[in-house]
C-alpha cells in the first residue's frame, strides 16, 4: 500500500504511518482534509519546500492537485478500477486465513456504498468511495488563502 496514502489517513489506516511532519510542525488537517501544502517548512522535505517556495511551481502544483481531484478521484472513473481490482483479489481475501479484517469489512471498504461502517472509528471503516468523494470535494473547494499560506 502506498505510504503517502497511509500517512494521509486513507481508509483503514487511521492516519498512522510514515510521512508525519517533522520539527514539531503539525499537519493542517488529516486524511480527507489534509492540506495539499502541509509541511512547507518541514526540514525533512527540503526539495519540496524549496520547489513550492517558487510561486510559479506552487501554482502549477496546486493546478495538478485540482486536476487529480477533478479527474482521478471522480468515482465514475475510479469506481470501475476499484471494481476490477476487487474482482481480481476477492477470492484470495476470502481464502486468507491470516487477514486482519473480515471479508465483510473488505467488501464494505471496496464496495459501491459511500457510507462509513457504523461500528468503526472515524476513518477505520470508511469505504474507498466515501474517502474518494470526500477528499475530492475538499480538494475542489481548497483555497490556499484559507490555509494561511
Amino acid at each position: 500500500m502506498n505510504e503517502a496514502f497511509r500517512a494521509a489517513g486513507g481508509p483503514g489506516f487511521g492516519g498512522r504511518g510514515r510521512g508525519a511532519p517533522g520539527a514539531g510542525e503539525r499537519p493542517r488537517g488529516s486524511g480527507i482534509e489534509l492540506d495539499p501544502l502541509v509541511g512547507l517548512n518541514d526540514p525533512n522535505k527540503p526539495l519540496r519546500s524549496r520547489l513550492l517556495a517558487v510561486p510559479a511551481l506552487k501554482s502549477r502544483y496546486l493546478q495538478l492537485v485540482r486536476k487529480i481531484a477533478e479527474q482521478d478521484l471522480d468515482w465514475k472513473k475510479l469506481g470501475p478500477v476499484v471494481a476490477r481490482h476487487r474482482a481480481l483479489i476477492e477470492k484470495e481475501v476470502e481464502l486468507d486465513t491470516r487477514k486482519l479484517d473480515s471479508l465483510a469489512a473488505f467488501r464494505r471498504a471496496v464496495g459501491d456504498e459511500a457510507a462509513p461502517a457504523e461500528d468503526a472509528g472515524p476513518r477505520r471503516g470508511m469505504s474507498l468511495k466515501a474517502f474518494a468523494e470526500q477528499r475530492r470535494a475538499y480538494l475542489l473547494n481548497y483555497q490556499e488563502a484559507r490555509a494561511g499560506s
